[in-house]
């Protein structure tokens, strides 16, 4: 947490002083001034008040009752303690008001309080703001993975889910993903890194576009058996393995229909990128049959987006000046020889016209027997998934 709070302390900037110490202070005295911050925070995704003291974010102890924790206070004792309920259903403040006022000035004063607080059994610093006790975020960090995004100025906290430490194997097909949906209706599974110090490293974001019929399946996932099982498990062995190299954003856009638009699946990515630790450097698309020609209609349309793309059993051949924008992006086509779905010769020409006009970064594997299914062989046998995890846009 040390490095934290030295990110925080220089984002917020803080140039004032203690007015009195601690140790000599009285109930009631000032001891110092909150700053007004254009930072933000967030427990699990919601939003909680915070403000900006002595170098550090710092939150209403009694809010925490409304994100994960059960909050109890003992008059006799005058103690206050927040206990972790894990399971325990969130219901955040709502209408949080934005700060417009210059970061870095003076809001209003924080003082002494005698009320002893805790995190669980450990006694934890605590200070008053308008008669309401307040800590220091930096304190719950054992409960869970800080993410300071310097770009969008927002600090999370992702509470873990489970008490104990990660131990191998931790995930399952069951509980890999959640289901978010977005205010516009846009859904997909998402699977976030849950390692600590997350805010430290930046992770690779996999997406993985489904085929035509498959975006009902979501509904009812993991029991239905998705075309892209095999990159699913694929991943989830790759980590429960070895979680340093391989944890990682796993993405499936759920669409009905003929898509997804390029532009839907960007603005996922973008969220992503902008409020997470994933790394905008190494994002990897790819997808079966209908997925697979969409893949190819979001390198067309976001070339400067990927690190690499792998269609499988779909294409979409480009105009030729969109063909420029894409040679020098790794590409590798997979297509079985027998598929009368989508023939092969479609894959076949895209590879000579992507080869004739110079590329030197695509690669074509022609399968045999595999029909327009080749999917589960494709990620489960061959090295598909490792040399995906190997590009990366910066070191084109």
């Amino acid at each position: 947490m040390k490095k934290l709070s030295l990110i925080i302390a220089i984002a917020i900037i803080f140039t004032t002083l203690f007015s009195a110490t601690v140790s000599s202070a009285k109930l009631g005295e000032k001891l110092g001034d909150v700053l007004n911050t254009d930072i933000k925070v967030y427990i699990n995704n919601q939003q909680i008040p915070a403000y900006a003291v002595n170098n550090k974010m710092a939150v209403i102890m009694e809010d925490l009752d409304r994100y994960g924790f059960d909050v109890k206070y003992n008059n006799t004792t005058r103690e206050l303690k927040a206990y972790r309920k894990i399971g325990k259903e969130f219901n955040p403040i709502k209408n949080i008001a934005g700060n417009t006022n210059k970061p870095g000035s003076v809001a209003f004063p924080y003082v002494y309080t005698d009320i002893i607080t805790y995190a669980d059994n450990k006694k934890i610093e605590s200070f008053a703001i308008n008669g309401q006790c307040v800590i220091y975020i930096d304190d719950l960090s054992e409960y869970g993975d800080f993410v300071w995004n310097d770009k969008t100025r927002l600090l999370y906290l992702n509470l873990n889910d489970k008490p104990e430490k990660y131990t191998p194997p931790y995930y399952t097909k069951e509980n890999f993903f959640r289901l978010v949906t977005e205010k516009d209706g846009t859904q997909y599974l998402l699977h976030e890194p849950k390692i600590k110090n997350t805010w430290a490293k930046k992770y690779p974001v996999l997406v993985s576009l489904h085929a035509q019929g498959e975006g009902y399946n979501v509904f009812i996932y993991p029991e239905v058996i998705l075309l892209s099982e095999g990159l699913v498990e694929g991943i989830i062995s790759r980590i429960n393995e070895n979680p340093d190299y391989w944890e990682s954003y796993v993405v499936l856009p759920v669409y009905y229909g003929w898509g997804p638009p390029p532009v839907k699946v960007k603005s996922i990515i973008d969220k992503i990128i902008n409020n997470t630790a994933a790394d905008p450097d190494r994002v990897y698309i790819t997808g079966v049959s209908m997925g697979g020609i969409f893949t190819c209609d979001f390198l067309y349309a976001y070339p400067e987006t990927v690190a690499c793309v792998v269609p499988i059993a779909g294409f979409n051949s480009p105009s030729g000046a969109k063909i420029d924008k894409v040679l020098d992006i790794p590409i590798r086509l997979y297509h079985s020889s027998d598929d009368y779905t989508i023939p092969i010769s479609n894959s076949r020409n895209l590879y000579k016209r992507l080869v004739d006009r110079g590329s030197k970064s695509i690669e074509f594997f022609e399968l045999e027997g595999y029909g327009h299914y080749p999917f589960d062989y494709v990620y489960r046998e061959t090295d598909a998934i490792d040399w995906m995890y190997k590009q990366n846009r910066a070191k084109r």
